[in-house]
């Protein structure tokens, strides 16, 4: 089952001069409240109730072929379902700006899908100051919001086994590439970006990033990102991060390596930039995997036969990089053997291992083996009794 996180457009109300439109941006006009943004996304009696009741009545009247040219969130959604061949009982999440015609949007799309694909779970989630009358509050507290609620919809996601899919087809434009950089980076750990042009049918499906955080030198400098991100609406002094990053009272700033992951706020203090708030969020989505350690089998074997930079160590490590993650212990990696009592798994290449889940909470690698035959899905080494094994040496990952 997948859960598609969409970002929010208007185009569920029609074209610019559309009655529905125009409605919308009188709307707009009258300048809602918070409370009342809020009210739309949460209660039966809200202001625009009359756009919702019809925009929703149309999308229900409409067939398949004009549904996907009636929103350009819902043509991504049916092109996604269509890929993974999951039409109905998938969960939605609808990111609406702060604005009341964002969320209008979003219940519209979210009330819709709740019938219309019979969902596990739909819903329209608010995103504090996201809208662009305010730059400063978009800063401050918009894209970081944006950035916590979807790794925590990921983690939902994680824990629920759902392939988790980014929809970034519509919404507000500057959000658009932060959104689109998550799920790059997440592709690793199953996470998957896909848009449409709201004209065509053709599904884009965005490749992971051929480049990735140096989230081993960032975690050497998680508290000073923490203490940046609690000190996000005001900014942290300039001395207190140079010191924190280990600059002279001379240097800049912008000459630290990684210089990009915090953004100037006024004269004398900065903030996260948007790219920093995705790394503490990296940092902290790594930090839920469970610990994984090896029994004296399987560090002797990998120390013994697989040298350094062999394309088998490559494969091993991966998987021992991936294999803490709930998320990656599922089907087509995880499998069945006849000839053992425990699963092994695999990724790429003929290296497979065997494991077992602790009841304490920890993934314990039995034997490292490889796949030998095609006929009868041999491997050349197979565990035997439980009681064999005990945990020798903690994985460090590699990829960190």
């Amino acid at each position: 089952m997948l859960s598609i996180i969409s970002t929010v457009g208007t185009t569920v109300f029609g074209r610019y001069d559309s009655p529905l439109a125009v409605a919308v941006r009188d709307l707009e006009a009258s300048k809602p409240s918070d409370a009342d943004i809020v009210r739309i996304l949460n209660s039966n009696t809200f202001p625009g109730y009359e756009i919702y009741r019809q925009a929703l009545a149309d999308l229900k009247a409409k067939s398949v072929e004009f549904l996907r040219r009636a929103s350009a969130e819902v043509n991504a959604i049916e092109g996604i379902q269509n890929q993974h061949n999951v039409p109905l009982g998938n969960e939605y999440y609808f990111l609406a700006s702060h604005t009341a015609s964002g969320a209008l949007a979003a219940r519209v799309l979210a009330d819709f899908c709740n019938e219309h694909y019979q969902a596990s779970r739909s819903e329209a989630r608010l995103i504090q100051r996201l809208q662009v009358t305010d730059a400063r509050g978009f800063r401050l507290i918009g894209l970081p919001y944006l950035i916590q609620t979807v790794y925590g919809l990921l983690e939902d996601a994680r824990q629920k086994r759902l392939i988790a899919v980014l929809n970034p087809t519509g919404g507000f434009k500057a959000a658009i590439p932060y959104l689109t950089l998550v799920g790059m980076l997440r592709q690793s750990q199953g996470v998957e970006v896909s848009c449409i042009h709201e004209t065509s049918h053709e599904l884009i499906t965005l490749a992971g990033l051929p480049v990735a955080l140096d989230l081993a030198n960032i975690k050497k400098i998680e508290p000073l990102l923490r203490a940046c991100e609690d000190a996000q609406e005001t900014g942290i002094e300039r001395d207190k991060l140079a010191n924190g990053l280990g600059l002279s009272r001379n240097q800049l700033i912008e000459e630290h390596p990684l210089w990009s992951l915090f953004e100037q706020f006024d004269s004398d203090h900065y903030i996260l930039s948007g790219l920093g708030s995705i790394a503490l969020a990296e940092l902290r989505a790594r930090a839920k995997d469970q610990e994984v350690w090896l029994s004296r089998q399987a560090v002797e074997r990998l120390e013994k036969d697989f040298k350094p930079g062999s394309e088998a160590r490559q494969n091993f490590e991966t998987i021992l990089n991936r294999i803490g993650s709930p998320e990656n212990r599922v089907d087509p990696y995880r499998h069945t053997y006849k000839g053992s009592n425990f699963p092994a798994y695999k990724y790429k290449g003929n290296e497979r291992l065997f494991y077992y889940e602790h009841e304490d909470g920890y993934i314990l690698i039995l034997e490292l083996a490889q796949h030998i035959s095609d006929l009868d899905w041999r491997y050349d080494r197979v565990p035997t009794q439980l009681t064999d094994y005990a945990p020798y040496r903690r994985w460090q990952r590699t990829d960190l």
